[in-house]
């Protein structure tokens, strides 16, 4: 369990680190190969190429909303799997007093978990979209 969870903060913290440096790719040449001529409109459009300074930014903190969001998903199944965890050794603690503490302390611990991510899903959108709209 110690060892899940070292290995999920140290995931998140890559994550945190990898990703937004991926979102601000720096092409050798200086240019997205993405947007040249030979690109097709629509494809050009979708990777932010022919955007004014206002739409890019708008881009960009959909795509940080995006990244977020994708992040808080994967935390809240976890979280989730951890609830079905908790309820089978609560179930199959067959009346022993440390699987049943055990399996309640897991269930206990990940509706919290559930909880903190939904909440954090609902003020990371607010605070960025009245950010955006500012």
């Amino acid at each position: 369990m110690k060892k899940l969870s070292k290995l999920l903060i140290v995931a998140l913290a890559v994550a945190g680190l990898v990703l937004p440096m991926a979102t601000n790719a720096v092409y050798a040449d200086g240019e997205d190969p993405f947007c040249n001529e030979n690109v097709p409109e629509d494809v050009r459009k979708s990777m932010g190429c022919d955007l004014t300074g206002e739409q890019a930014g708008e881009a960009f903190s959909n795509t940080i909303i995006n990244i977020i969001n994708a992040v808080l998903s994967v935390i809240g199944i976890v979280a989730v799997i951890f609830i079905i965890y908790g309820g089978f050794l609560y179930l199959t603690s067959a009346g022993d007093a440390t699987k049943v503490k055990k399996g309640k302390e897991t269930l206990l611990y990940a509706c919290i978990g559930l909880a903190i991510v939904g909440l954090s899903f609902a003020i990371v959108n607010f605070v960025i979209l009245k950010l955006i709209n500012q």
